[in-house]
């Protein structure tokens, strides 16, 4: 009985910090010069195949596992853009520049 009350306990340790290591992250890309929405952006973790695609609003989610650094946004019409969490975290908006 007691050696599976430790493992029980071991298992929700194990899952409170897998749950622990991602983040789950909301943002709104924009146009840089007329701050308007930018719509079916790609967004991508660099290095990964995970990602996502901004809504008709410009707003997207991402949940970021721990090694990522950075994320790549690409859309018709703008520049390509890196940018990196510490920006991301900080700002709930993301220009792109219009190419």
């Amino acid at each position: 009985m007691m050696v599976r009350r430790i493992l029980l306990c071991l298992l929700s340790l194990f899952s409170l910090l897998s749950a622990q290591s991602q983040t789950l992250v909301k943002r709104q890309l924009v146009d840089a010069e007329t701050r308007t929405p930018v719509a079916f952006a790609n967004i991508v973790l660099k290095g990964t195949t995970q990602g996502t695609m901004s809504d008709i609003n410009g707003y997207f989610e991402i949940t970021k596992p721990r090694p990522a650094d950075s994320l790549l946004v690409s859309c018709l019409g703008y520049n390509s853009a890196l940018f990196s969490w510490a920006f991301v975290e900080a700002n709930a908006t993301l220009p792109l520049k219009p190419s």
